[in-house]
């Protein structure tokens, strides 16, 4: 179980994956592709894949981000080609 502050999350099996990879990997950068590989290791479609890690992202932003609209713990990059996410446990530095 994951708590922000006093309040304990609930996430769906989906988020779970993604919260968990992202957090035995903080800090790094992780490609779009890389994570979709990682959700759904069976599955070949990239534009509904990419869709999917899209609305993934958004869930959990909404759950921990105190302002889901400005990414402070789960950070997008997009300076390379692929793009893709990056997660700050305590936050992005400034």
């Amino acid at each position: 179980m994951i708590t922000h502050g006093s309040k304990s999350l609930k996430f769906s099996p989906q988020e779970n994956t993604l919260l968990g990879y992202l957090l035995k990997h903080p800090y790094e950068r992780h490609s779009y592709k890389d994570l979709i590989l990682e959700i759904w290791p069976g599955d070949h479609d990239p534009r509904t894949q990419k869709q999917a890690l899209f609305q993934l992202v958004r869930s959990i932003r909404e759950k921990i981000e105190p302002k889901p609209a400005v990414p402070y713990y789960l950070v997008n990059w997009t300076d390379q080609r692929d793009g893709g996410y990056q997660l700050f446990p305590e936050g992005q530095p400034l």
